[in-house]
């Protein structure tokens, strides 16, 4: 995925993927994540190492709660985690669902 590490934006097209399962921004510089919120197939996204500061357009994706194949939500060491100490601390529980659980209801009740 080298490839993608000089990816500053998303093409706009990507909100037309919706059967996309697996996306993978990892050490990207992509920041705005809001054209994801229609990919209600996706089931695993990593966001970790982005500058990615705002997480709610992800509320709209339960999905990633539910049965990832691989690390469902990840958005470790985003720039969400390190402004928010809450969102720091649901970016590093284990369990995969539980994770992704966490930061929808967190994100909800600080909306």
């Amino acid at each position: 995925m080298d490839e993608f590490n000089d990816l500053t934006i998303l093409p706009p097209e990507i909100g037309a993927l919706t059967a996309l399962t697996n996306l993978d921004l990892l050490d990207t510089q992509v920041s705005d994540i809001a054209d994801l919120s229609n990919l209600t197939k996706l089931t695993d996204l990593d966001l970790g190492s982005t500058p990615v500061s705002d997480l709610s357009s992800l509320l709209s994706l339960t999905q990633l709660a539910e049965n990832p194949l691989f690390r469902g939500l990840s958005f470790e060491n985003t720039a969400a985690t390190k402004a928010d100490p809450r969102i720091a601390e649901i970016a590093r529980i284990d369990e995969n669902a539980k994770r992704a659980t966490d930061l929808f209801a967190y994100l909800r009740q600080n909306k």
